[in-house]
């Protein structure tokens, strides 16, 4: 018992001898990170940029500071040369630095090349025609709940969903891992009574989670005042595809 007590007071001196020792050393500091700002003022990391096609391009503006010191000059920036102004795309724009104390800072834009005339806005929701839209597999047949998603992403460039008409992931219940999704541009504006071709940014093959590829041709979009019909055939895993969706117009 002598010997539990005599460690006890030897530990509780230690730590009373640690307690008043001023030579213990605190070895926290700040860092300050690098900002990335737009010349606005605001944050660069998101900025989103809408530059006209064959415009010449120039590199956008931007400042770099560490704890408001200029520090440009370290910046590492990618992707500028990759800007196309003679093809409408996505492009993005990445830039990295590191500190003084080695901790880096990314930030990430995106140039969005576009036709500023193609103002028409064809996003929302669109129903698959199952009465329109068929399947070169007579086991395969389009129900008449399957949606797809159009999105807009900038001037003239859309995001579709899944050009399988939603077959595979809603109906089948394989999820969006078989949704076939691409970004588009409508090639032109248009009124009623008017179609419009639509472009793929990429490649019309789109690859699936298991390895086939989905590809996609004669697809066009057109109106008749009342409702947009998107129209299009797919290849797809030996069989063939005619699928149609429709959209109201609202407000126009």
């Amino acid at each position: 018992m002598k010997k539990i007590l005599y460690s006890l007071m030897v530990c509780a001196g230690a730590f009373g001898f640690m307690s008043c020792n001023d030579s213990v050393e605190d070895n926290s500091r700040l860092t300050y990170y690098v900002v990335f700002t737009l010349p606005d003022g605001n944050a660069l990391d998101g900025n989103a940029i809408e530059h006209q096609i064959n415009t010449p391009f120039v590199a956008p503006e931007y400042a770099a500071t560490e704890n408001g010191e200029d520090v440009k000059s370290k910046v590492t920036v990618k992707g500028i040369d990759d800007v196309d102004a003679t093809k409408i795309g996505i492009y993005p724009i990445s830039y990295s630095a590191e500190n003084a104390d080695g901790f880096a800072t990314t930030a990430t834009q995106t140039v969005y090349v576009v036709n500023s005339a193609v103002t028409t806005d064809i996003s929302g929701s669109y129903t698959v025609d199952n009465t329109a839209s068929t399947c070169s597999d007579s086991g395969l047949a389009f129900e008449n709940v399957l949606s797809i998603d159009i999105e807009k992403i900038a001037t003239g460039i859309f995001s579709v969903s899944d050009f399988l008409g939603g077959l595979y992931d809603q109906q089948e219940g394989k999820g969006g891992d078989y949704a076939a999704a691409a970004d588009v541009n409508l090639v032109q504006a248009f009124d009623a009574n008017e179609n419009s071709a639509i472009n793929f940014l990429k490649s019309n093959s789109i690859e699936l989670e298991d390895k086939k590829s989905v590809t996609v041709t004669n697809l066009s979009i057109a109106s008749d005042g009342g409702e947009y019909t998107l129209e299009w055939d797919a290849a797809y895993d030996g069989k063939t595809f005619h699928i149609v969706a429709k959209k109201d117009i609202e407000g126009e």
